[in-house]
């Protein structure tokens, strides 16, 4: 190989790492599943407020995202700086969302409850709710969650308060155990409400995640 074409060679490298690492802006079309205009809205700020947590929590730095509504549906976009920032922003936007909620199997009581076979297959799914709204009482400032359900899913959830008094229910979101909740009463309507959330921020964040999860797609511009 020649001096010159070992420079053109290089320059050639140097072009494409540069394409590759340099600062790029990519859009997503927010697709709700839902036809409420309030909530269309709160998903499409959502999304946004989801996925600059979890940026932050994956100590990323330099990274722009923002959401506006277009109708029925929202834009998305991202400006990351370089390759490896938008290969964590590809697999946070990939990674499917699952919720379920489980029976704690008999005789489990003592030990880790983190471990999924403690747990009996999934009762309900994410296909089972409506919506999850996060709640402050006004006199007190206590939170807490109530996830509200479909009449299939309400039929479901009323069967299990009726037969599993005293039993102890999971909530799981991707596999991870985030609220364990005892069965006092075998009575219960279309919806279950976990007391004893640390904040109403904490519950806010917890709707956030689960309806931007479960009601929302990404469908990116090419």
């Amino acid at each position: 190989m020649t001096r010159i074409n070992r420079i053109i060679a290089t320059l050639s490298c140097a072009l494409i790492f540069a394409s590759c690492s340099g600062e790029k802006t990519e859009t997503y079309t927010i697709v709700p599943h839902v036809t409420d205009r309030g909530r269309i809205m709160n998903l499409i700020q959502g999304t946004e407020r989801v996925l600059e947590r979890k940026i932050a929590a994956k100590g990323l730095e330099n990274i722009t995202v923002r959401s506006v509504p277009t109708g029925m549906t929202g834009a998305l976009t991202v400006t990351t700086p370089d390759g490896e920032a938008r290969k964590v922003i590809k697999s946070i936007l990939t990674t499917p969302f699952t919720f379920d909620v489980r029976l704690l199997k008999p005789g489990m009581m003592t030990g880790s409850l983190a471990s999924l076979d403690r747990w009996e297959p999934p009762a309900l799914t994410g296909s089972s709710i409506v919506w999850v709204q996060g709640k402050a009482e006004r006199s007190t400032g206590a939170a807490s969650v109530e996830i509200s359900f479909t009449p299939t899913g309400t039929t479901i959830l009323q069967k299990l308060f009726k037969e599993h008094v005293g039993e102890d229910l999971g909530l799981f979101v991707k596999d991870i155990l985030v609220s364990k909740l005892t069965i006092k009463d075998p009575t219960i309507g279309s919806s279950l409400v976990i007391q004893g959330v640390p904040s109403p921020k904490v519950a806010e964040i917890f709707a956030d995640d689960v309806n931007v999860g479960l009601f929302t797609t990404l469908v990116p511009h090419h």
